[in-house]
C-alpha cells in the first residue's frame, strides 16, 4: 500500500524540483537531535528518577523509537504505573472525582505501543473503561483526548462489538470542536477558540476519514491550510500566541509525518526553513528544549521536550518507511510465523479504517495530493509575506 501511495505522490508533486527533506538535512541532522533527545530522557530526566504514571508521553515515544537502549526505562514505567494503578484501585479520575476519559486513553496508548495488554494492567481493563465510558465522558473530553481514543479504537476493532459506532461518536464530537470554518477548539465554551496544537491534534485523529462526510472533508483541508499560515517565514517553526513555539511545531510535525513526505513541502518558507529547523532553534545542550515563555536560561522544560520527541520519532519512522506514529500494526507485524505456528495478521489499519461510510484509502490519498498540488502550484504562503 505505502508503494502505491508513494506512486501516486509521486505523479502529484513531480514539477516539485527540491526535496524538503534535503533541505532539513544540510541545516540540521533530525535523526541525531531524536538521539540526543533519547538520551536526555535517559540519562538526565529519569537518571534519579524511575518513570511511572504521568510519564506516558515520553515512554510513548522512546517505545516508538525503536531504540533498544530504553528498554529498561520501559519495563520501570510499566512496573511502577501498574503499582500505582493498582494503588488507586484500577480507577483514574479527575478534579471531580470522576472517570477521567483522557488518562485512561493515554495510558492506554503508551502500553499499547510497548506491546502491552492493555486489557490486564495490573488486573485491570483498560479497554473497556475506554469503550464503556458514557456519552458525557466524550463531550466533557479534549479535543486531542478524542483524536487519541480513535486511534485506540481503530487499533483494537476486532475486539470492539461496535467499533464502527464508537468512531461515528467520536468523529462527531470532533467535529463538534470545528469552529470559525478555520480549525478545531481544545474545548467547547465561552472561550472556545481556535488553537495551533488542538488543531494538529485533531487532523491526526481524522485523517483517515477524509471523504467521510463533506463536513470533515471541508475541516481538514482548511485546517491544513490553517496550520501552515501559522508557520513563521523569519526560522520555520509553527507561532501560537504571536511567537514561535516548539510544542505548536512538533505536533504539525507529527500530523505532516501520519500525511506524508509531500505534506512538509508546503511547510518551507521563502529562505529555505523548514519545519525541522524551526523546532531545532529550541534545543539545548543537554538534549532538552526550552519552553520560550520560560527562556532558555530555564532549561529543559518537561512537556515541551515530550512533544518535541514524539514529532522526532514521528520525522524518523516517516523518512524510515515505518507506520505512522500512532499506527501499532507494525507491532503485530513483528511475529514471527512459522508452519506450525501461523497467524492472520491483522490488515493495514490505512485499508481497513474508517469502515463506516465507506470511506477508504482513496480519500486519504486525494487529500494528500491536493495538498501537494498546493505546493507546486501556489504562488506562496500567506505567511511568507508577514
Amino acid at each position: 500500500m505505502k508503494k502505491i501511495i508513494s506512486m501516486v505522490l509521486a505523479v502529484a508533486v513531480m514539477v516539485c524540483a527540491t526535496s524538503v527533506f534535503a533541505k532539513a538535512e544540510e541545516r540540521n541532522n533530525p535523526k541525531e537531535a531524536m538521539q540526543k533527545t533519547i538520551s536526555y530522557a535517559s540519562d538526565v530526566l529519569f537518571a534519579d528518577d524511575e518513570p511511572t504514571y504521568m510519564d506516558e508521553w515520553y515512554i510513548f515515544a522512546l517505545a516508538r523509537s525503536g531504540d533498544g537502549s530504553v528498554q529498561d526505562l520501559l519495563d520501570a514505567y510499566y512496573s511502577n504505573a501498574e503499582e500505582d494503578f493498582i494503588a488507586r484501585e484500577g480507577k483514574y479520575t479527575d478534579y471531580s472525582g470522576a472517570d477521567s476519559l483522557g488518562e485512561y486513553v493515554r495510558v492506554a496508548l503508551t502500553l499499547t505501543a510497548m506491546d502491552r495488554n492493555i486489557s490486564d494492567f495490573g488486573g485491570y481493563d483498560l479497554l473497556d473503561k475506554i469503550i464503556k465510558a458514557d456519552s458525557s465522558a466524550y463531550e466533557q473530553s479534549s479535543t486531542s483526548t478524542l483524536s487519541y481514543a480513535l486511534k485506540i479504537i481503530e487499533f483494537y476493532e476486532d475486539e470492539i462489538q461496535n467499533a464502527n459506532e464508537l468512531k461515528s461518536i467520536i468523529i462527531d464530537e470532533i467535529m463538534m470542536r470545528y469552529i470559525d470554518d478555520m480549525g478545531f477548539t481544545y474545548m467547547l465554551g465561552e472561550w472556545a477558540a481556535v488553537d495551533v496544537d488542538t488543531t494538529a491534534q485533531a487532523i491526526q485523529g481524522l485523517a483517515f476519514y477524509y471523504g467521510y462526510s463533506d463536513e470533515v472533508t471541508n475541516a481538514l483541508e482548511n485546517s491544513f491550510l490553517y496550520l501552515g499560515e501559522q508557520q513563521n517565514s523569519e526560522d520555520g517553526a509553527i507561532m501560537s500566541w504571536g511567537a514561535s513555539n516548539p510544542s505548536s511545531t512538533a505536533q504539525v510535525i507529527i500530523t505532516a509525518s501520519l500525511i506524508g513526505e509531500q505534506a512538509f513541502d508546503y511547510f518551507i518558507t521563502d529562505n529555505g526553513d523548514t519545519l525541522i529547523d524551526g523546532l531545532l532553534v529550541f534545543e539545548l545542550e543537554d538534549g532538552g528544549y526550552y519552553e520560550p515563555y520560560y527562556g532558555a536560561d530555564a532549561g529543559s522544560d518537561y512537556f515541551t521536550t515530550s512533544q518535541v520527541l514524539q514529532a522526532l520519532v514521528a520525522y524518523d519512522r516517516m523518512i524510515s518507511g515505518k507506520t505512522d506514529l500512532f499506527d501499532f500494526s507494525d507491532l503485530e507485524e513483528e511475529m514471527v510465523l512459522t508452519e506450525t505456528n501461523v497467524t492472520t495478521l491483522k490488515p493495514d489499519l490505512i485499508d481497513e479504517s474508517p469502515k463506516t461510510n465507506d470511506t477508504s484509502t482513496i480519500g486519504f490519498i486525494v487529500l494528500i495530493s491536493m495538498i501537494s498540488f498546493v505546493v507546486a502550484f501556489s504562488a506562496g504562503k500567506p505567511n511568507n509575506e508577514k
